[in-house]
Parts: C-alpha cells; sequence; structure tokens
C-alpha cells in the first residue's frame, strides 16, 4: 500500500515513463552546412520533429529501445537509421543535398494498409526485448486472453481465447506456417530470436489470412531490413537455472552505398538445456538443444519492392521418462505416486524417449506500386518440415525413429488493393494457394500413426471498408476448398486409397465507433469453418511423445464456427490505458479427443486411449487490462481473463 500511496502523493510530477531526448543538428553532408526545415520522424512512437533555421532539432518523450528515425528534406534523397536509446543522446545526422527546381505539383495519397478492426495486441521494442529466450507460446502470454498449452519443457502451443493448434493461424514473415503441428506436444518451429515484430489478433474472422483461424492469429515479423548504407549488429547472452540452460544469439544486417535501397540481415542463436527438476525431485530426460538462423535480402525503389528470405530450425527433446510405462498395474500406480518411478541425477544427456524436428522456409515477394492502379503484391513460400519420435525399444534399436515424417508445402499467395475514386472506401481482393505433400519414412518397423497424403487447398476472398470521421465499417467474404488424397491400410493390410472434398465460406462484418480521442469501440461477427486434419480422420497408433493410443474417425465433417467480439480501450490520461474484450464462440461439430475409460496394453508398455470424436460447442469469456505509468521509468499492468465453455453430446439420429 505505501508503495502505491507514494506516487498518489505526488500525482502532479508524474511524468510518462517514455521521457528520453534526442537533439541534434541536420547537416549536409558534402559541406556541412545547416539543412533548415528538414523533418525528423520516429516511426515506432509516431513523433517527430522539424529543424530550425541552423538545421537545429529536438524530439522528447521517447521510450528506451530502438527506434528508426527517418530523415526527409526538400532536395535531398530519404535517410534512415536504427538507434538503441537508453537515455538522453545528442545526435548529428547528415542528408545528401542537391538543388532541384520543380513545377508546382499536387500529390494525392490514399492510406492502403488501414488498421484491421480487430481487438490485437503488438509486441516490439522494449516488450519483445524482455521475453527474448523463451518460446513464441511463451512470449504470447504477456498478452490478455492468450495462455499456453505446455507438454514438457520448451514445448509450448499458444492458445487464443481457448482455441490452439490448427484453430489457429500461425504466420513466420508472411508465410502461414505449416509443421506437424497436430499434437499437442508439436511446438511451433520459429526462432523466437528472428521476430521483431509480434502481433496477435483476437478477432472473429482474418480472411486474408486463411480459413480455419476461428481463435485468432499471431503474426511474426522480422524487423524491416536497413536501406541506408551502414553496418550494425547485435549480440544476446541468456541464462536459465532450471535446467541450467543457455541461449546465445546474434544479428548483423547493413544496406549498400553503391546500391542504394538494397538492405541484407543474416541471424541466428544457439540454445542447449539439461533436465528441469520440480521441488523435490529432477525431470529426467527433459533436456533440450536447438539451433536456428536466418538470412533476408530486400531491394526497394520507388515503385516496386522484392524480397527474398530464408530460415532453418533445428530442436530435439526429451520426453519424461517416467511417462512410458511396462503395464497396467504400474501405470495405474505411477498416477498415484508422489514421484516419478524414474528419477536420475542431472544430466545433459537426450535419450529415448525423445523427439526431434527440423524446418525449412524460403520465400519470395514481389510488390508492385503502380501510379494509378493500387498495390499488387505476390508471395510464394515452401516450407520442409522433418520429425522424428524415438520409442524405448527392444535390442539396442532406440536410435531408429519409430515416426519418421516428412511434410512438404508450396504456399502462392496474390492480393490487389486497388486505388478507388473515393478516400472513403478501401477495398482488397485477393487469392491462395497451397499443395502439401505428407509422406512417412520408411524402415521404422512400426505402423505410421499419420497416413500418406496430399492436400490441396484454393481460396479467394475480397473485403472492402469505409472510413468515415470517427467510424469504420468493415466486411468481407471468402470461399475456400480442401481436397485431400489419403492412402492408407486397413486393418488387413489392404491399400485404400481415398479423397475427400471440403468446402465452404467465411464472412465477417466489424465495426469502430470513437466517440472521442480517449475511446475506442469495437464490434465484430464472423463466421468460418475447419475442415478435419488428417490426424482427425485416420491417426491409428501410439503417440509417442505424448505416450497415449489415438484413433481417428473417418467420418468427421468440417467444423463450423460463429464469433462475435466487443471490445472497448479507454485512454482517460496519456499514462493510463484500459482494454475491456468480450466473446463468444459457438462451433458446430468441434473435433476433441476424448478418453477412453481403460488404458491399453501393447508391446511397448500400456498407455492411456484417447478417440477422436465430435459434438456441439461454446466458448465464451472476456479479458482485461490495464496500465499505469505512475512514475518515469515505472510502470504498473494488470491482467486477467475469464473463460468458459460447454458441450452438447449428439445423439445418434
Amino acid at each position: 500500500m505505501l508503495f502505491l500511496l507514494i506516487p498518489l502523493a505526488s500525482i502532479a510530477q508524474q511524468a510518462d515513463s517514455c521521457t528520453i531526448r534526442v537533439s541534434g543538428r541536420i547537416l549536409d553532408e558534402h559541406d556541412q552546412s545547416p539543412l533548415d526545415f528538414a523533418t525528423v520522424w520516429v516511426a515506432e512512437s509516431s513523433l517527430g520533429a522539424v529543424s530550425d533555421s541552423l538545421g537545429n532539432y529536438v524530439v522528447t518523450g521517447l521510450c528506451p529501445g530502438w527506434h528508426t528515425i527517418q530523415l526527409s528534406h526538400l532536395g535531398c534523397e530519404p535517410a534512415e537509421i536504427r538507434v538503441y536509446l537508453r537515455q538522453d543522446t545528442v545526435l548529428d545526422m547528415f542528408l545528401e543535398h542537391h538543388i532541384k527546381w520543380l513545377k508546382t505539383i499536387t500529390v494525392q495519397a490514399q492510406r492502403y494498409n488501414a488498421a484491421p478492426i480487430q481487438p490485437k495486441t503488438d509486441l516490439s521494442g522494449w516488450e519483445l526485448d524482455r521475453v527474448r529466450g523463451i518460446s513464441l507460446a511463451e512470449s504470447v502470454q504477456s498478452v490478455s486472453g492468450v495462455r499456453m498449452l505446455q507438454t514438457g519443457p520448451g514445448v509450448a502451443k499458444p492458445i487464443i481465447n481457448g482455441l490452439h493448434g490448427t484453430r489457429i493461424a500461425l504466420f513466420n514473415n508472411g508465410i502461414r506456417q505449416e509443421g506437424q503441428e497436430w499434437g499437442v506436444d508439436h511446438a511451433p518451429e520459429i526462432d523466437p530470436f528472428s521476430a521483431g515484430h509480434i502481433q496477435v489478433i483476437k478477432g472473429a474472422a482474418a480472411l486474408q489470412y486463411g480459413i480455419g483461424a476461428m481463435g485468432g492469429v499471431i503474426l511474426s515479423e522480422p524487423a524491416p531490413l536497413p536501406r541506408a548504407p551502414g553496418l550494425k549488429g547485435e549480440a544476446i547472452l541468456i541464462g536459465q537455472s532450471n535446467g541450467r540452460q543457455g541461449t546465445a544469439a546474434a544479428g548483423l544486417e547493413g544496406g549498400l552505398k553503391k546500391i542504394p535501397g538494397l538492405g541484407w540481415r543474416v541471424q541466428g542463436s544457439l540454445h542447449r538445456g539439461g533436465d528441469w527438476h520440480a521441488p523435490r525431485y529432477q525431470l529426467s530426460n527433459t533436456g533440450s538443444a536447438q539451433g536456428a538462423g536466418s538470412v533476408g535480402l530486400g531491394y526497394q525503389k520507388e515503385r516496386i519492392e522484392a524480397s527474398l528470405y530464408y530460415s532453418f530450425f533445428q530442436a530435439e527433446w526429451g520426453v519424461l521418462r517416467s511417462a512410458h510405462i511396462g503395464n497396467v498395474t504400474d501405470f495405474i500406480e505411477a498416477i498415484q505416486r508422489d514421484t516419478p518411478y524414474y528419477v536420475y541425477p542431472f544430466s545433459y544427456a537426450i535419450d529415448a524417449p525423445r523427439q526431434w524436428t527440423r524446418h525449412h522456409l524460403a520465400k519470395a515477394e514481389f510488390i508492385y506500386r503502380p501510379a494509378k492502379a493500387g498495390i499488387f503484391s505476390w508471395v510464394y513460400g515452401f516450407q520442409q518440415n522433418a520429425r522424428q519420435e524415438f520409442d524405448i525399444r527392444r535390442s539396442g534399436r532406440s536410435a531408429k525413429p519409430a515416426l519418421d515424417m516428412d511434410l512438404g508445402t508450396h504456399q502462392g499467395a496474390f492480393s490487389w488493393k486497388p486505388l478507388l475514386s473515393s478516400s472513403n472506401w478501401h477495398a482488397t481482393v485477393g487469392v491462395s494457394l497451397q499443395y502439401q505433400q505428407n509422406r512417412n519414412v520408411p524402415g521404422t518397423g512400426v505402423r505410421p500413426l499419420i497416413p500418406w497424403f496430399n492436400g490441396s487447398t484454393a481460396g479467394a476472398y475480397g473485403i472492402a471498408r469505409y472510413t468515415a470521421s470517427n467510424w469504420e465499417l468493415e466486411g468481407g467474404l471468402r470461399y475456400d476448398l480442401r481436397e485431400l488424397l489419403v492412402k492408407r491400410f486397413d486393418p488387413q493390410n489392404q491399400l485404400l486409397t481415398e479423397r475427400l472434398p471440403f468446402k465452404g465460406f467465411s464472412a465477417s462484418l466489424g465495426a469502430t465507433f470513437r466517440p472521442g480521442p480517449a475511446w475506442k469501440a469495437i464490434l465484430q461477427a464472423g463466421t468460418t469453418f475447419r475442415p478435419p486434419h488428417v490426424s482427425e480422420l485416420f491417426s491409428d497408433g501410439l503417440h509417442h511423445a505424448v505416450a497415449s493410443l489415438e484413433t481417428g474417425d473417418p467420418s468427421l465433417r468440417a467444423e463450423k464456427a460463429v464469433k462475435g467480439v466487443a471490445a472497448i480501450e479507454f485512454h482517460p490520461h496519456k499514462s493510463l490505458h484500459f482494454q475491456i474484450e468480450g466473446y463468444y464462440t459457438y462451433i458446430g461439430d468441434y473435433i476433441y479427443l476424448e478418453p477412453q475409460p481403460e488404458p491399453q496394453l501393447t508391446i511397448r508398455g500400456v498407455f492411456p486411449v484417447f478417440q477422436y470424436t465430435q459434438t456441439d460447442a461454446a466458448i465464451w469469456g472476456g479479458d482485461f487490462g490495464a496500465q499505469w505509468e505512475f512514475l518515469p521509468a515505472f510502470s504498473l499492468e494488470m491482467k486477467g481473463s475469464a473463460l468458459r465453455s460447454g458441450i452438447w453430446q449428439k445423439t445418434a439420429p
């Protein structure tokens, strides 16, 4: 209470925690003469200044962290620099000045990239720096309404408003992440150090991101590539006591003076951890090892922008040794024990049972901005995901994977934001294509849990928005068609080939209203569908990493969801911020794993049994967040969420 009363007693002297001051002069690069009326703009903070007759400028109210400073002046080539601010800084900057006489011209512009009419939260700068070294799912837990599903140290999946896995869309640098995400133990193969900006969208629908995003969307984007000449980099070292873990990451980026507009970046990270420990014992065989890296190259000039990107991720995790039990009696006893069966001294060794994964992602993007047609964008992405799971096997065969899968994904997307005659109207139309191949690598000696399959998806969408002075209205429609070609063996080892088509519409309607400068209200409703995953249709066997037997159902239908969202944001003062959100989601034919009453004994041990089935379900709840910056460099945050759910068990007709 005293801690809170002290700032209240001096409320009149409170100041924003963002108090850093940057000042200096804007000078000509050739003769160091001052440049008056030069514009200095800090992109992240939306703050700026104009230089006086002596070239002096001052920008105040900046937060600690990385900032992008953009310079412009009549007759000069624009420039951009990145700086890291910890305290008040004096920074002189130079522009290459060329005097040109121009006739009077009229400039007309239209905003293309309007903010989405959806509750969203951004993590960047200092907020992102403080969560470095942990997984993506752990990073976004700082957002209200977002939690994580964790099945082991370092193995976690994000949950948005109670939904996870294939019910949320996860994007890595504009490419939808495609891996073996069907298992609760399959963490996203994304290096958290590659992100310069993470955005969590919790709206009812995000049509441009594809089908199935019932819970929301997570966008992991690298920082913009540098365009100005120069070289800069960073190095990060992180230690963690539990598991005696260590992480190292480094990045280097720059631009070329001889090729204006060309920027590049290389980045990489390494991680190693040993057995985690609970308060009273070791969690044996829970070590981890991870390596990742990325490289980006981009070019921008006038109306064109082109970029290439490649990332690599490889990781290995141990599975808790005590999760695999040999017989029914030991299985029941293990559930009742206060400590696990197997507790060994601390070790960095990773033995069976364990899981290993490797992910490659390559992306090419081209953007063209013709004078009177709007913005055209083409994107192609390729992903290769390999996954192996190792079981405890007799006769020295534990080094041979019991599950060995390889998934290749091709993705293509085209979008057009036309230039409309009225500045109040904005529109986007686009198409997307995807082709997948999933192969089970032979030689495991075990019946594959997931069958061989090809998947093809095609979709088209259109979004329109009307913007007025204090309100906005947006609506969109999308149609998708997905076809699965599955080859599997029946219980009599007869090869079966099946084609399963799924198709449907998605739609959304949303509105934003700003009754005053301190208020913002959002209302949105949407409907979408999610075809069942191959794992839900045809799983048949032991899921090694979670030590359970899973059985699919080929008769499952596509899920159909309707979601409504209402949100209010309130800024009574620059140091105070409140946000309240409420949502209701109804999912028809909701697919879930239903536990069976009895475990099953196999030649590899005894395991619980789960069956995929369907029912109608509803999820509703609310999220709350508040932030109070009561002293310079000090702030108080409070976040909370409530979630309820209900199901309606279907009966046979």
